[in-house]
C-alpha cells in the first residue's frame, strides 16, 4: 500500500490539476472552433479522449510509475513530462484562440 501512496504523492497536486484543466480548456475551445466553423458533429464530440486524454494523461501516469522505481530520476522525469504536456496543451489552446479570431498578445503580435 505504501507504493500507492508514493504514486499518488508523485502525480497528484498542481501538475495533475493544471494538466486536466488545460485538457478541458482545449476540448471546450475545440468545440467552439467547430461550432464557429459550422463543422460541429455530435458523433465527434468524444474524439478528444482518443487524442489528448489517453495519450497525454496515460503517458504522464506511466512516467509516475517509473518515478516509484527510480525516485531521483523519476521525479525529474515526472516534472519534465508535465512541462512538455502543459506546453503542448497551451500551444493547442493558443491555436484555438487564433482560430476563433481572438488575438493573443506576444512579441510577434503588433501593438
Amino acid at each position: 500500500m505504501d507504493y500507492v501512496r508514493q504514486y499518488i504523492a508523485i502525480i497528484n497536486g498542481v501538475k495533475l490539476l493544471s494538466m486536466f484543466g488545460l485538457i478541458a480548456l482545449d476540448w471546450i475551445l475545440g468545440v467552439l472552433v467547430a461550432v464557429w466553423a459550422k463543422e460541429f458533429k455530435w458523433s465527434k464530440l468524444a474524439n478528444f479522449l482518443d487524442t489528448d486524454v489517453l495519450k497525454l494523461a496515460g503517458g504522464y501516469f506511466l512516467v509516475g510509475i517509473f518515478a516509484i522505481a527510480e525516485p531521483g530520476a523519476g521525479n525529474v522525469a515526472v516534472t519534465a513530462t508535465w512541462v512538455v504536456i502543459d506546453a503542448k496543451l497551451l500551444a493547442d489552446c493558443v491555436t484555438h484562440f487564433k482560430e476563433l479570431g481572438i488575438a493573443i498578445k506576444g512579441k510577434d503580435t503588433p501593438a
